[in-house]
């Protein structure tokens, strides 16, 4: 047994198991990294996609996959904003804890990451703060990143009629050894498979573990409530049939039996589950699944 099988090109010829010994056939069986048994909601190192992580503020979440910056080519972890940003109340460089707060992480202990990039999510103004005519809106939101003042920005883009295509951050790992670009159940992801309606998909995700569905609705336009106070508008969604819990937000979603990504999931309810196209989200983080 292997972790990794080889074609026997790559392999000195004293390498290569012969296909028969003593009249007895032989196989080299690929059996990936063997560990004692662990759940998603444990500390695991290297962390793996699939497993309990967050912001150190909230309480815990899902890390999707390790994907590479396509600039310095370094690992990074995806998953969502409400998960690794705390819905954009952050600062760049905060801890990121795996295992997931809620889950027994602590800070310093259990710091594997810090937040590197964010897509700020646009949530709605509240009735009483009607939105501002559009040339205000990007006036104080150059203005607003011009300061660096984010409390300007959220004032200007809560007013804003804007909505969202993703729900999406990253963190670098404090170290390249300290994650792994398996996700768990599921394999290595090798790339993007696109959406289609009827097809069958499947997560891995701190709450529910492995999970199937099948994709009901694409490029859907919904509302998506962010606790009692916030909600969000977001377009171009897919929508499947029930296959998440709290706490499985962050999940990468793939095309089932396949190791390709379709989404990257981010709500949910008890008869739907939603997430973004990973398209989207690879390009707008301008990321991919290999170094």
């Amino acid at each position: 047994m292997v972790r990794n099988k080889v074609s026997t090109t790559s392999l000195s010829k004293e390498d290569v198991i012969p296909e028969e010994l003593g009249g007895v056939k032989t196989d080299v069986i690929e059996v990936g990294h063997l560990r004692a048994m662990q759940t998603v909601r444990d500390r695991w190192r290297p962390a793996v996609g699939g497993i309990s992580i967050g912001h150190y503020k909230i309480t815990t979440g899902t890390l999707g996959c390790i994907v590479y910056d396509s600039l310095q080519h370094t690992p990074r972890i995806l998953s969502n904003n409400h998960i690794l940003a705390n819905s954009n109340l952050c600062s760049l460089g905060d801890p990121i804890l795996q295992q997931g707060r809620s889950d027994g992480g602590i800070l310093g202990r259990d710091t594997l990451a810090l937040l590197t990039k964010y897509i700020p999510i646009k949530f709605l103004a509240s009735e009483e703060l009607k939105p501002l005519p559009d040339f205000i809106i990007r006036w104080g939101i150059k203005l607003s990143n011009l300061l660096n003042n984010t409390q300007w920005r959220d004032f200007f883009e809560r007013r804003s009629r804007k909505t969202n295509q993703i729900d999406a951050a990253l963190a670098k790992p404090l170290n390249a050894n300290l994650v792994s670009d398996e996700v768990y159940s599921i394999g290595t992801p090798d790339g993007i498979q696109k959406a289609s309606l009827g097809m069958e998909v499947m997560k891995c995700g701190r709450t529910t573990g492995l999970t199937t569905g099948t994709i009901e609705l694409i490029k859907t336009t919904l509302v998506v409530s962010y606790g009692d106070t916030q909600s969000a508008r977001f377009e171009n969604q897919m929508v499947s049939t029930p296959m998440c819990q709290g706490g499985d937000s962050g999940s990468v979603v793939f095309a089932s039996n396949s190791t390709k990504a379709v989404g990257l999931l981010f709500a949910g309810s008890t008869q739907a589950t939603i997430f973004n196209p990973i398209e989207t989200v690879i390009n707008t983080l301008k990321v991919s699944f290999t170094p």
